[in-house]
């Protein structure tokens, strides 16, 4: 009997700790520092566009940070070219940095009056991108169910591509 209680302590206490762990790298989200590192235009027709935005997320924390899914927007010259929502469950190591394409097509049809605005950039090949947004982390929470804590980021930079 009083094994059978230690194995039960000794089982508890591991899924206690490693689900700790778990929630200490989702929370160590909080403290990564994003930023556009760049663009990469994939491909450009008379329709339209695609582009990877290329997020960085820098840890400086002593534990392991996760970026579980990343949901914005990607501006063009200040304009919303696309509504995003990637799940990447990507580790970033402690004390390093990663980084996660935010891919987006676009069609000018969508655009509307804009769309001569956001030619003209991608043809001269220099625009202002932007992302807005929210990155998460998530995770199960026994007998509360799987939880998504957002941090927001808002970043803007001009790129030559």
């Amino acid at each position: 009997m009083r094994a059978g209680k230690l194995v039960l302590f000794a089982l508890t206490s591991v899924l206690v700790f490693s689900g700790c762990s778990l929630i200490q790298k989702r929370v160590a989200l909080k403290d990564c520092k994003f930023s556009l590192k760049g663009v990469k235009l994939k491909s450009v027709d008379l329709s339209g566009f695609s582009m990877d935005v290329m997020l960085s997320v820098q840890n400086p924390n002593s534990i392991d940070a996760v970026l579980d899914r990343f949901a914005g927007s990607v501006l063009v010259e200040g304009v919303k070219v696309a509504d995003v929502s990637n799940r990447y469950r990507k580790t970033v190591k402690a004390r390093s940095s990663n980084t996660v394409p935010i891919t987006v097509s676009v069609k000018y049809s969508y655009l509307k009056g804009a769309a001569t605005k956001i030619m003209g950039a991608i043809n001269s090949r220099r625009a202002r991108v932007g992302v807005d947004g929210k990155a998460y982390m998530e995770f199960d929470i026994p007998f509360v169910g799987k939880q998504s804590i957002p941090y927001p980021v808002k970043l803007s930079r001009t790129f030559t591509f």
